[in-house]
């Protein structure tokens, strides 16, 4: 179990700074929130999102931009139901990685033979600060940092950022950037361009969302086309 003493350390200045609070407590302010924010995120239903739709590959380019402007390892855009932690894997993986993925996580779809939707039970993990934050969280060196020490034997990364994806007031999705280095470089500026491209994310998910519902809508039209032809 985390501790709940107050943090320590370069994390205690990040939540000092940020408005970042002990895990214990960040679980509780979370709680109350969630049946809003999980009612929003189920209602998106991305976990159907088509690997081979548009948007999947629109999202897709803009992680893998990401992860080249960073220079990190990988990019997630991470997102919780009831239930589950899922994540859509943006950047290709090579079989090392490929293979330590499939230890934390059970993979729904592929793409082109990459892993691109997995899944996990719920925990807490970064992603809980910057959903509660509604902020982006960054912790430089995960290894050094005593506020995360009880973190180590989950991750094999030492680097996470994480930017929420906020739509109609509520966090839907962070959009997660991983390191198994330490990132002492990784500035301001460089957490406002994450946000940019969180933006842009954000968009190919509304545009996705809005296809969705017209798809729905023509075929409801059809059915009731049909159902009064019929009693003619």
């Amino acid at each position: 179990q985390p501790d709940c003493a107050p943090a320590r350390g370069r994390g205690a200045r990040l939540q000092a700074g940020c408005g970042m609070r002990p895990v214990c407590e960040v679980q509780v302010l979370a709680a109350a929130g969630a049946m809003e924010r999980v009612a929003a995120v189920e209602a998106l239903g991305l976990q159907e999102m088509d690997p081979k739709s548009d948007t999947a590959m629109n999202i897709r380019r803009l992680t893998e931009m990401a992860a080249s402007l960073f220079d990190v390892q990988a990019v997630e855009i991470t997102f919780h139901t009831h239930e589950k932690q899922f994540s859509i894997i943006g950047t290709k993986l090579g079989a090392d990685s490929s293979r330590l993925l499939s230890g934390f996580y059970d993979i729904l779809k592929y793409d082109n033979g990459q892993p691109f939707l997995c899944s996990k039970g719920r925990g807490v993990t970064f992603c809980s600060y910057a959903v509660t934050s509604k902020r982006t969280f960054v912790v430089h060196d995960i290894y050094a940092d005593e506020s995360f020490s009880w973190m180590k034997q989950f991750n094999a990364f030492q680097f996470y950022s994480g930017c929420p994806l906020i739509y109609h007031g509520h966090v839907i999705a962070v959009l997660c950037l991983y390191d198994w280095r330490p990132r002492p470089d990784f500035t301001k500026a460089h957490e406002i361009q994450q946000e940019q491209i969180a933006q842009l994310i954000l968009q190919q998910i509304e545009v996705w969302t809005l296809r969705r519902d017209m798809e729905t809508l023509e075929l409801d039209r059809k059915r009731l086309n049909s159902l009064l032809t019929k009693s003619l």
